[in-house]
């Protein structure tokens, strides 16, 4: 099914009666009921108060007794209706915390693990650009050849110029082969990384791709550390902090909701009378936003509630401490410490890997296609109205002209329906 295509009804309740059920439902209906008793405990108060009031100065004309405690019953009867829907959500709130907290560390770890292939996507995406304005594709690809060709001789120049005892500081003295060549390389780059290479824009990908990790890796305040590589990174630095498992924001709706520079832009396209149709609008951005909170925060309390319970089961069973990395690292439950077998025979290793399994296919479905749809839902929405914000407003970007990307190729890649790719190819040709 293609991005943005109309779903059936059926389908959709489905795929939402896997991550919201009656347990959901009752909790939602509790904390509506605690929102309503806390925005009209005012009432009830103030004719307890009146009640009070007149049993001083009222006499016994009137029994004001029924005026004080009628109101306050009615509250409490209230609170103790929503505290009784809500049951269910306390017994498995620690579960979903645990995971929660534990999934913060883990994803964290997962993308500074990779940090390189983000930066070739950074550079090839956007700051590649930035050096094109400066210097010409031939000084490019020699200031590459040059860089990496300096980089092989300063990993010689380890080889043979450290001493023996240099060498076993370095736990080196074991090493043969590839492993030890792997090993020098490693001690380069992480002596690279420590410095930048100038305060401009870089003149290759390698130079940019050092200025980055020094970026990362720097301790400095941010003004500080971003007068010496000449680049500001804060916005992906701050995307490395946020864990995949947080319910409460879907990606890029912080920017798009708070962010100066997208609010003056929006101000300014709309003082222009610049925007999408109408029905585009209503259609492919409001509605499924309006949706897409939903399916984030209930795919995303799911899948906390599932590998909350699954750890608390296996590290009862196996008698160990296990977190979200034991589970859901790529290939972590290959590791040695992994291997212990229970008295039923089971491998917790493949206890592990079964179960993350398991938990995936039953939040996201049983094969790629519907797994890909239920992410779509819960996670592209803002994706795609950033991309058409983007083409209001970047001519380059809109008509592909001067760069290796263009608004219609990344819609495509995204396996955009075809209503909407067809207003945007007339929306490109009104552009041009």
């Amino acid at each position: 099914m293609k991005v943005r295509e109309r779903e059936r009804v059926r389908t959709l309740i489905a795929s939402g009666v896997k991550i919201f059920d009656l347990y959901d439902l009752m909790d939602r209906a509790g904390t509506y009921t605690f929102r309503f008793t806390r925005k009209y405990i005012n009432v009830p108060l103030t004719a307890a108060a009146t009640g009070l009031l007149g049993n001083q100065v009222g006499g016994d004309a009137f029994d004001w007794n029924k005026l004080i405690y009628t109101p306050l019953f009615i509250t409490a009867g209230i609170c103790a209706v929503g505290l009784a829907l809500k049951v269910p959500n306390f017994l498995s709130a620690a579960k979903r915390n645990f995971a929660r907290l534990q999934g913060h560390i883990n994803m964290v770890q997962l993308k500074r693990n990779r940090r390189a292939q983000h930066a070739k996507l950074l550079w090839d995406r956007h700051f590649v650009y930035h050096t094109r304005e400066a210097f010409t594709e031939d000084e490019m690809a020699a200031a590459e050849r040059s860089y990496l060709q300096t980089r092989e001789q300063l990993i010689k120049e380890l080889e043979s110029g450290l001493s023996s005892k240099s060498i076993d500081h370095l736990e080196l003295e074991n090493l043969e082969g590839a492993d030890r060549e792997d090993a020098l390389a490693d001690l380069a780059l992480a002596m690279e990384y420590e410095t930048p290479t100038s305060p401009g824009i870089e003149t290759c990908e390698s130079a940019f791709h050092r200025t980055l990790m020094f970026s990362l890796r720097s301790d400095e305040a941010q003004r500080e550390t971003q007068e010496k590589s000449g680049y500001s990174f804060s916005e992906y630095k701050t995307w490395l902090r946020q864990t995949f498992f947080d319910s409460s924001h879907p990606p890029l709706a912080g920017h798009l909701a708070t962010d100066v520079r997208v609010r003056n832009l929006k101000r300014q396209l709309k003082h222009d009378g610049v925007d999408h149709d109408t029905d585009v609008r209503l259609n492919w951005y409001i509605f499924p936003g309006l949706a897409q909170r939903f399916w984030h925060a209930n795919t995303i309390r799911k899948v906390n509630l599932l590998i909350g319970k699954t750890l608390s089961l296996l590290s009862r069973k196996y008698k160990t401490h296990l977190n979200v990395q034991s589970i859901l690292w790529p290939g972590n439950h290959r590791h040695a410490a992994f291997q212990v077998t229970a008295n039923d025979g089971a491998v917790l290793g493949d206890e592990l890997h079964e179960a993350a399994r398991a938990i995936i296919r039953r939040v996201y479905g049983e094969d790629r296609g519907r797994a890909a749809l239920m992410l779509d839902r819960a996670m592209l929405n803002n994706f795609i109205e950033t991309k058409g914000l983007r083409a209001l407003v970047d001519y380059a970007y809109c008509s592909g002209d001067g760069l290796d990307q263009s608004y219609l190729e990344d819609l495509d890649a995204l396996a955009c329906c075809g209503a909407l790719y067809k207003y945007h190819e007339r929306f490109v040709l009104r552009a041009r």
